[in-house]
């Protein structure tokens, strides 16, 4: 009998697909009845240190941090001022219904803030903690080098004082990823996430002004995740999990294929809505059985980095025979030569 348990930052959850943290709203009855569906675990939307912190503010810096965050607030419109104690209130809640695992989601720019919110969410009963890293803070007075210092002092500061696991999400956007990706492991890292969904303003020319507005992740991006993950497994303590574009039951598949224990979801969700977790589960029994896999361990890395048969597609002679020799674009897409007279 195929077998889909897995661990996600160590923890056994009984599917590869966990629901990711997500700025849409969704409803204690929504993610109950996704768990219903399938899904292993919940990351809980993100608690914001700019958001948390308005709970004992003045009316002055009220006032002052809605003219500052006018655009930020345009991009999660649900976050009220004051939100502190009703997040945690929810979590709590969400914990005791839940069979499945629930997993907080924490997004600071202080380093002390990190800890004081961390042990707010571990007392509610979380079972591990997602550290969003998936935009990293732009300034011209920091290097990337101490940006990423800075993550890791998080990371063991955090390890040092909580009793829940820790995951680290992140950004496709690094000088170095791997090497990145490796200090984070060090630092004690429980799972890395490739990839969060950073958030960029657009530009409305009619208006000549910019949009910040929140919209479901392009199914695209799955291709772009799986080369780091083949290329990082097993190199790591740390679990590895995919995350941005999961289409169907065959993305997972890949993810797992690359070296993933599992993946998030949150945008195929919104898509296909809750019956279709069932049917992706289904996807990937069905070619487990075909495959006579019984256990996701079973294949888990089978096409990474690791396997020598596969080294070659992840190092420098991929990319150049891809670039050389590749004729795929010509052929799905000819071109007639314009005659000349």
């Amino acid at each position: 009998m195929v077998n889909l348990s897995t661990k996600y930052m160590g923890i056994p959850i009984e599917t590869p697909i966990v629901l990711g943290a997500s700025n849409l709203p969704l409803s204690p009855n929504i993610i109950m009845d996704a768990v219903c569906n399938g899904v292993g675990a919940v990351i809980y939307p993100t608690l914001f240190e700019e958001v948390a912190l308005m709970e004992e503010a003045t009316d002055v810096q009220k006032r002052k941090f809605e003219d500052r965050q006018h655009q930020k607030r345009n991009m999660f419109p649900f976050v009220r001022h004051g939100d502190l104690h009703a997040h945690l209130s929810n979590v709590r809640d969400l914990v005791k219904r839940l069979n499945a695992p629930v997993i907080g989601s924490l997004n600071c720019v202080h380093f002390n803030a990190w800890e004081s919110y961390a042990k707010a969410l571990q007392d509610q009963g979380v079972k591990g903690l997602e550290l969003n890293y998936s935009l990293p803070n732009l300034s011209w007075s920091y290097s990337s080098r101490h940006t990423e210092q800075e993550q890791y002092r998080v990371i063991e500061r955090l390890k040092s004082v909580l009793d829940i696991p820790v995951s680290v999400k992140l950004s496709p956007y690094y000088t170095n990823l791997l090497h990145h990706v490796k200090c984070l492991d060090k630092s004690g890292a429980d799972a890395i996430i490739f990839f969060g969904n950073p958030m960029f303003p657009d530009i409305d020319t009619q208006t000549e002004s910019l949009i910040c507005d929140l919209d479901i992740t392009s199914e695209a991006i799955s291709p772009r995740v799986y080369p780091f993950i083949g290329k990082v497994y097993p190199n790591t303590v740390a679990d590895l999990i995919g995350a941005g574009g999961v289409r169907n039951g065959y993305d997972v598949i890949k993810m797992i294929l690359s070296g993933a224990s599992a993946v998030q979801t949150v945008s195929t969700i919104y898509r296909h809505k809750l019956d279709y977790l069932s049917e992706m589960l289904t996807e990937i029994k069905e070619w487990m059985f075909h495959k006579n896999y019984d256990r996701l361990e079973d294949f888990k890395g089978l096409l990474s980095f690791d396997n020598k048969h596969s080294r070659s597609f992840y190092t420098r002679k991929g990319y150049v025979d891809i670039m050389v020799h590749s004729a795929t674009v010509p052929k799905k897409y000819p071109m007639s030569p314009t005659s000349v007279e």
